[in-house]
């Protein structure tokens, strides 16, 4: 093993390291408990996304019952990609290597949040290293686990389809290999669960995934797209990358295929934003190939390369400031608020607790009856006034609760109600005594 072996080995373990005390410490965010309260009602699809992540969550949690267990599998997978990532390149330039993977700020997002976004990424680098190998030499072995790839995928998030459809673009082959159609029948063979879950629910997730589309084109939409995948490919460092993304001249199959995967990844989710909002984090398959990429293209280009690593460092020590910041807040944190989220809901949820004295305790929206469940450990029903449907909607857990009293949480300002202020900004207002009956009458009306 080189030097520059060692070194990767070293980042790559010390990184986990990070992640898993960073992990123990920062309390989870919304979607973290979202995600876990998936985990006590195990099924085949959820209202928002596929399954895979509920299953991630609960194994980690029956391991480790905090927040670290939330996100330990999650943890697990970003390092393992990560090295497979490594795999696939010519193993050289190490340092190049950790600098482009160190700056990519998904990377370090998905890094210490339990989030679909990790398996999605997990199981795209898998199918990428198989396919690799592959389009080499063809065997069972990579049928069987290309199929396997692609099903878990797409149990992860559906945007998985689009990794295999820009490779069957990319090397047009594959429509007349066999074996791609046999891995392709046996993701589909082992998809179809869900595909039964999604007839049975009137195919809920789709028409959720779909239904977030604007109605009329928002400028605004395209530039926050645009600065976001600049900002995430590493701000001017990543212009650089996009750079190298064009110029870069396939020499192999596998080559182009990254390539394709990349662009198309992005131009889609360019296409996407002209109707609506498009989050950064759903692009994050793209950044594997665009890693790959830059690392193969800067090797030999001395100028280029020192220029690159440079500019790298800024996003890197801004990434580093984030997380420091994510994980212990100071008071006053005014521009970074949402850090607040991190921390404060296990107080939060034991002042609720507290004047709950005991009711049953109900929110309105499934954000703020996440957190609560997990920091209870009882799990507290979303009643949905003035919150979109979500994975609540389908469990109906207030439905033993119509004729009880109970607490209810509320965002919205509530007559005589006590008032909770939060430091991530806002507050909420605590109820109790009402039935869910009377709190669905009284406020579903008023509002």
């Amino acid at each position: 093993m080189g030097k520059q072996e060692k070194l990767v080995y070293i980042v790559l373990a010390a990184l986990l390291c990070v992640n898993l005390v960073q992990g123990f410490f920062m309390g989870l965010a919304h979607d973290e408990a979202y995600y876990w309260v998936y985990s006590r009602y195990l099924d085949w699809g959820y209202f928002d996304h596929p399954p895979l992540t509920a299953p991630a969550v609960g194994a980690g949690y029956w391991l480790i019952p905090n927040e670290l267990g939330v996100r330990l599998v999650f943890l697990v997978m970003l390092a393992v990609s990560l090295w497979w990532m490594w795999n696939m390149t010519n193993r050289r330039d190490g340092l190049l290597f950790v600098t482009l993977i160190l700056s990519f700020a998904l990377f370090h997002v998905v890094a210490i949040l339990a989030t679909p976004d990790t398996p999605l990424l997990f199981f795209a680098v898998m199918f990428f290293l198989i396919m690799k190998r592959h389009l080499v030499r063809a065997d069972i072995g990579s049928t069987l686990l290309l199929g396997l790839s692609m099903a878990l995928m797409l149990y992860s998030k559906y945007h998985g389809i689009l990794v295999i459809l820009f490779t069957v673009l990319a090397v047009p082959r594959l429509l007349k290999d066999k074996a791609f159609w046999g891995a392709a029948a046996l993701g589909a063979m082992l998809f179809l669960p869900h595909i039964i879950w999604q007839v049975r629910h009137d195919f809920v997730t789709i028409a959720f995934q779909l239904g977030r589309a604007s109605k009329w084109f928002d400028s605004g939409y395209v530039l926050d797209y645009i600065t976001g995948q600049i900002a995430t490919a590493g701000l001017f460092s990543g212009l650089v990358l996009f750079y190298i993304l064009l110029r870069f001249r396939s020499g192999s199959e596998f080559e182009r295929m990254l390539k394709f995967n990349c662009i198309g990844t992005l131009a889609f989710f360019l296409l996407a934003s002209l109707k609506g909002r498009v989050e950064a984090n759903w692009t994050i398959v793209a950044y594997v190939p665009l890693g790959l990429i830059a690392h193969r293209y800067l090797q030999g280009r001395s100028r280029l390369r020192r220029l690159t690593m440079g500019l790298a460092l800024i996003p890197i020590l801004i990434i580093i400031a984030l997380r420091v910041f994510m994980t212990a807040p100071p008071d006053n944190l005014w521009g970074l608020r949402r850090a607040y989220e991190f921390s404060d809901w296990p107080g939060v949820t034991e002042e609720i607790e507290d004047f709950a004295d005991g009711l049953p305790i109900t929110a309105n929206l499934y954000q703020h009856a996440s957190s609560i469940s997990f920091y209870s450990g009882r799990v507290a029903p979303s009643l949905n006034i003035n919150s979109r449907e979500n994975q609540f909607t389908l469990l109906g857990l207030e439905d033993v609760l119509l004729d009880m009293p109970v607490c209810f949480v509320s965002s919205f300002e509530v007559a005589g109600a006590t008032r909770l202020e939060l430091r991530q900004g806002g507050e909420v207002y605590l109820v109790k005594g009402l039935t869910v009956r009377e709190i669905r009458e009284r406020f579903k009306r008023e509002r």
